[in-house]
């Protein structure tokens, strides 16, 4: 939880609806805890509702699936960062 606190876009999201909000109406301590709470607990059931959909999934795919799953994500992980590193050294990396 407190790792997607610390994402960048979840802040601006969080400022964004504050700054919606602001100047509506009176701000009042009850309705400030319940927004955040509703956005907390909304965050927690994604979480939740993503962890025990991706475990059940892996845990019916079986030893081959886990391997190629694990393949499949080192592949995306080395193609972001050869782009990040195009990148970082001006060069294009997209036409």
């Amino acid at each position: 939880m407190l790792l997607t606190l610390a994402n960048p876009m979840t802040i601006l999201s969080f400022l964004a609806v504050f700054a919606a909000f602001a100047g509506q109406a009176p701000v009042e301590p009850a309705g400030i805890a319940a927004m955040v709470s509703g956005i907390v607990a909304g965050s927690l059931a994604w979480w939740a509702v993503l962890s025990l959909g991706v475990a059940g999934i892996v845990a019916r795919g079986g030893e081959r699936f886990r391997q190629a799953i694990a393949r499949l994500c080192a592949v995306l992980l080395s193609v972001m960062g050869v782009c990040l590193l195009y990148s970082a050294a001006g060069l294009p990396f997209w036409r």
